[in-house]
């Protein structure tokens, strides 16, 4: 995470829909050896950890007042390996923001060879207050 490199955040309306703000959080990485797997390429468990993570960046620009928020689902699908030294890219983007959830989706480019490595969408809501045991 300390080797990202935030290179965009922009807010703006939506394309689709102009009466609704989007938020958009870019970061690049290069790929070191601590993400690879055995077969020489950034593990599944890294892909998933950045879609988790840099989904919420999205969310959070969007909405800086919220609350803790919790993952309820993440999907994700492999497209393509990226290896030792390749730039990823990772373009992430707030789908939704409402009371009780919100979504973001994620899309991590291998720009040394300019490939889609990995898509996902990530869908948060808030936290239950904790109860309290009597």
């Amino acid at each position: 995470m300390d080797r990202m490199v935030l290179s965009e955040v922009n807010i703006g309306p939506i394309a689709e829909e102009p009466s609704r703000q989007e938020a958009k959080v870019v970061l690049k990485l290069v790929v070191n050896e601590e993400m690879l797997n055995l077969a020489n390429t950034v593990h599944g468990g890294a892909l998933a950890y950045f879609v988790d993570f840099c989904s919420s960046l999205a969310l959070v620009a969007l909405d800086t007042t919220q609350k803790l928020t919790v993952s309820q689902a993440i999907n994700i699908v492999f497209h393509s390996p990226a290896s030792l030294g390749d730039t990823i890219r990772i373009v992430n983007r707030s789908i939704t923001s409402g009371g009780r959830s919100a979504s973001g989706k994620t899309e991590i480019w291998n720009e040394t060879h300019r490939r889609l490595v990995v898509s996902g969408v990530h869908i948060k809501m808030r936290a239950s207050p904790p109860k309290s045991k009597l």
